[in-house]
C-alpha cells in the first residue's frame, strides 16, 4: 500500500530538484559543446561519442550548479526575495526557496554537489586527454562559482556577464574541442576557425545574461545586486546589448571575408533579421511586461539560431 505512495514522493521530490537546477539554461552549455566537439571532427575527423556524452553530462552539471548557487546566494543577498513575479523563465530565479519547496541549505547542497559531480567527471577527462584540460576546468568552475558567490560576486560587481560569457563561451568551446582531439600542435589550440567560434558563443552567451538583467534590473538595484544594467543605466545598457548582438554578425561576415571561416558559416547569418526585431521591440524607454518579453525570447532565439548554425557549417 505503501509502495505507490513512496515512489509518487519520491518523483515528486526529483521533479522539484530538477526545476530548481533551471533547464532553461542548459542549452547556454550543451551547444557550446556541440560546436566545439563539430570543430574537432572539421579539422581533425575525430569524434568519441563516449567523451562527448563525459563532457555533456559534466558541462550539464556545471551549468546547473551555477544556476542553484546563483539561486542561494540571491536569496541570501535578498535580489530574488524582492522579485515577486518574474516576467520570463529566465529572470527572477527559481523560486523554489521563495515558494517553500526547498530550504536554501538544500538549494546550497544540490549546487555545491552538482559541481562536484562536474569536477569528478573532469578529472576523469582530464586522465583521458591531458592536463591543459585541467586549467581549462579549474577555470570555468571558478567562474561559475564566483559568478554568485561572495567574496568575489562577479554578478554583483557589474562583471557577472564577461565571467559567464567567458565559462560557458569561450572555455567550453575550447574544452570540448580539446577533449576530443587529446594532444595540442604548436598554435593548433588558438586556431582562428576555434578563437572565432569561441569568441561569438561568449558574445552570445553575455547578450542571453544582459537581456535577462533588464526584467530584474528595479530589484537587483535594491538588493544592491551592480549588474550591467544597474551600473550602465536602461540606455547604456541597451546600447550595450545592441553592440554585443551586432558585433556577432560582423565578426562571422569578416571572419568569412579573411577565411578565418568558410563560406558555409555563411548560414550563421541567416538568423540576422532577428536583431532588427530586438531593435524594434526595445524603444528607448523603459519597457512593460509584454514588451519586455518580446525582446527576450527573439535574443534566446537568436542565440539557439546561430550557434546550431555554426555547428551545422563546422559539421559540413
Amino acid at each position: 500500500m505503501n509502495s505507490p505512495i513512496n515512489r509518487s514522493n519520491t518523483s515528486s521530490i526529483l521533479r522539484t530538484y530538477f526545476m530548481a537546477t533551471r533547464p532553461q539554461f542548459l542549452l547556454t552549455m550543451v551547444l557550446p559543446i556541440l560546436l566545439g566537439s563539430a570543430i574537432a571532427w572539421h579539422q581533425r575527423g575525430i569524434f568519441d561519442p563516449v567523451l562527448f556524452a563525459i563532457t555533456l553530462l559534466a558541462g550539464i552539471c556545471v551549468s546547473s550548479g551555477v544556476n542553484v548557487l546563483n539561486d542561494y546566494f540571491d536569496y541570501k543577498s535578498g535580489a530574488d526575495n524582492h522579485n515577486p513575479e518574474p516576467l520570463t523563465p529566465f529572470a527572477g530565479g527559481s523560486r523554489m526557496i521563495q515558494q517553500q519547496q526547498l530550504s536554501p541549505q538544500s538549494i546550497f547542497n544540490l549546487g555545491a554537489g552538482l559541481l562536484i559531480v562536474a569536477a569528478l567527471l573532469g578529472c576523469y577527462l582530464v586522465t583521458q586527454t591531458g592536463w591543459p584540460l585541467l586549467v581549462i576546468g579549474v577555470l570555468g568552475i571558478t567562474l561559475g562559482i564566483f559568478y554568485s558567490s561572495p567574496p568575489v560576486a562577479l554578478n554583483y560587481r557589474g562583471l557577472g556577464e564577461v565571467g559567464i560569457g567567458i565559462g560557458f563561451g569561450w572555455l567550453t568551446v575550447t574544452g570540448a574541442y580539446f577533449v576530443q582531439v587529446g594532444f595540442v600542435q604548436a598554435g593548433l589550440l588558438f586556431s582562428w576557425p576555434l578563437f572565432i567560434a569561441g569568441l561569438l558563443t561568449a558574445l552570445l552567451t553575455t547578450a542571453v545574461v544582459l537581456v535577462n538583467e533588464f526584467p530584474d534590473a528595479f530589484y537587483d538595484q535594491k538588493a544592491g545586486k551592480n549588474t550591467l544594467v544597474v551600473r550602465m543605466g536602461l540606455k547604456g545598457a541597451r546600447r550595450l546589448f545592441f553592440a554585443v548582438l551586432g558585433a556577432v554578425f560582423v565578426i562571422v561576415w569578416l571572419s568569412i571575408q579573411e577565411n578565418g571561416l568558410t563560406s558555409q558559416h555563411g548560414w550563421a547569418l541567416l538568423p540576422i533579421p532577428l536583431l532588427f526585431v530586438i531593435i524594434k521591440s526595445f524603444p528607448n524607454r523603459e519597457l512593460n511586461n509584454e514588451e519586455m518579453v518580446a525582446v527576450v525570447k527573439p535574443t534566446i532565439v537568436l542565440h539557439l539560431s546561430v550557434m546550431l548554425l555554426l555547428t551545422l557549417g563546422f559539421v559540413l
